[in-house]
């Protein structure tokens, strides 16, 4: 036999199993916190983009002052008059 392949047998009869599931243990833990990791960074990147990007108008929310009024008498809120020349739409 060649000296090199008994040098391999020797490495090889030190390795135990418990070894072995220590490293497949922490290989599992190291493919877990990688997708967990792309998954988290995709996640962030689509809601940066979302808050950036312009709305068609679509998704905007509005004041609905007509609505408004009549909670304000209903619960007799202090009257804000800063432009009365507001025209109470109903949606």
């Amino acid at each position: 036999m060649d000296p090199k392949d008994t040098n391999i047998t020797k490495i090889s009869r030190k390795i135990e199993r418990i070894d072995l599931i220590y490293l497949g243990v922490i290989f599992l833990f190291l493919v877990i916190t990688v997708v967990l990791f792309f998954y988290s960074t995709s996640f962030v990147i689509k809601n940066v983009n979302k808050i950036f990007t312009e709305s068609k108008g679509e998704d905007v929310q509005g004041l609905d002052i007509a609505r408004y009024l009549l909670v304000e008498k209903k619960l007799h809120l202090p009257v804000n008059s800063v432009d009365t020349k507001i025209s109470a739409t109903v949606q």
